[in-house]
């Protein structure tokens, strides 16, 4: 099977290259962005399974939601943070493994 395509958005680079480089090393085919037009483009061109975006006045979630709630499969994960990158490896991970269907609810990690 597939590892997952996941799409990061953060406005901190720092954080987005360090959770990117996290999640490749765990398999997961990773891109990242900066902003929300770029984040929409990718979603309108590509197929992503996941969403990743860290809750941020900058960034507008609701934008990204209405997006994917047009793809029946990508799944929204809005955090407070992305320095955690084991415990979101380990969330994604999970999912993956459970092969559930897409999360309609924000979660925090």
């Amino acid at each position: 099977m597939k590892s997952p395509r996941v799409l990061a958005l953060d406005c901190d680079s720092d954080a987005l290259i360090a959770l990117e480089h996290a999640l490749e090393n765990a398999g997961f085919r990773t891109t990242t962005t900066w902003h929300v037009s770029e984040a929409i483009a990718l979603l309108n061109d590509g197929c992503f399974e996941v969403v990743l975006l860290r809750r941020h006045p900058q960034i507008d979630a609701d934008a990204i939601y209405r997006k994917c709630a047009q793809k029946a499969s990508c799944a929204v994960l809005a955090l407070d943070s992305f320095y955690d990158h084991e415990n979101i490896v380990q969330l994604l991970s999970q999912q993956q493994a459970r092969r559930r269907r897409p999360i309609p609810e924000p979660l925090s990690a």
